[in-house]
């Protein structure tokens, strides 16, 4: 651009500031009184934006922070403990034979490769985000992420177009809620028990809320709803020891008769003084067994332990 024309544009840039001196006085009174409205309407609404932006930004972090309390991040182990004696005696009352016969004749079925060999314990574990309300399920049987923590398993093999109708030819799932066959005609039938893991899904988180050790104790009353599920469908509340998982093969009185782990200190924790405690009917006291929960159903047991994820600023704060 050559000086010429600088100098032009630099003079059109300037004459409005130069014709403002030419004014008479009351004149650029009032251009001086219009400038200095408009800078204050803009810097009002500035600040009118701002301020806003900033209370949402506080809202977003006082919801934020009230998820967080409200719905912590966790996961729940659920482990199943299929009762296959009394699965057995439900197959063989139904197909009118023995128990001897239909074990061995699952058991052929699995020697001759025709179906897996039937698991002691399947393991499911419920991860949740308590930000986003999101959950993810792993399955251990399957080996990958499920829509839900069951798994079929089989004690014959199925064979297309058969018409041998018998319970032992039926697909058996097996999930943390209950023990049932499934018949593609009839649906599912022949359940052995249900236990309401919803309910105790949700009172764990409720008192890990309130109490991050409570979650371990023993439970010695259940709020009403929970025990009327439990009356309703038969399912009980026992505790087991650590190692008790792990021993498989022993027959199931043996396990019943193991007495329970308990601490020196026997007293009543301060949690059962609570408002909400006594207020949601539930009781605790101070014995622990392995840091979880065992349930039992006439088909299973299952075996429930919550973990609650901490944020890392959190944690470390507790150590010191």
């Amino acid at each position: 651009m050559k000086t010429k024309e600088r100098l032009i544009i630099a003079i059109a840039g300037s004459a409005p500031v130069l014709l403002f001196f030419f004014l008479d006085l009351p004149s650029m009174v009032a251009v001086l009184t219009a400038v200095l409205t408009i800078t204050i309407m803009v810097l009002w609404m500035l600040v009118g934006h701002v301020g806003k932006l900033l209370s949402q930004e506080k809202e977003f972090k006082n919801r934020l922070a009230s998820i967080q309390e409200e719905t912590p991040s966790y996961e729940l182990e659920m482990e199943v403990f299929p009762r296959w004696e009394k699965i057995f005696e439900v197959v063989a009352k139904s197909d009118s034979t023995t128990v001897e016969e239909v074990i061995a004749e699952s058991r052929a079925q699995v020697e001759a490769g025709k179906i897996p060999g039937l698991g002691a314990r399947y393991r499911f574990v419920v991860f949740y985000d308590g930000q986003s309300g999101l959950e993810a399920i792993w399955s251990e049987p399957e080996r990958t992420f499920v829509s839900s923590p069951t798994i079929s398993v089989r004690l014959f093999e199925w064979e297309f177009g058969t018409l041998d109708h018998r319970l032992i030819r039926q697909e058996l799932e097996i999930s943390p809620y209950c023990v049932r066959f499934h018949n593609r005609d009839l649906g599912f039938h022949n359940s052995l028990g249900t236990v309401p893991v919803g309910l105790i899904r949700q009172l764990l988180v409720d008192i890990n809320k309130r109490s991050s050790t409570a979650t371990n104790y023993t439970f010695i009353a259940f709020p009403p709803k929970l025990q009327e599920e439990f009356d309703r469908t038969g399912a009980s509340y026992q505790q087991r020891r650590l190692w008790e998982r792990y021993r498989e093969g022993r027959i199931e009185s043996e396990i019943e008769s193991d007495p329970v782990i308990e601490h020196d200190d026997q007293q009543e924790p301060y949690f059962n003084s609570t408002d909400w405690a006594k207020k949601v009917g539930v009781q605790m006291k101070n014995s622990r067994g392995d840091g979880g929960h065992w349930f039992s159903t006439e088909g299973h047991q299952i075996h429930l332990t919550l973990r609650v994820f901490h944020r890392r600023e959190e944690k470390y704060n507790s150590y010191w």
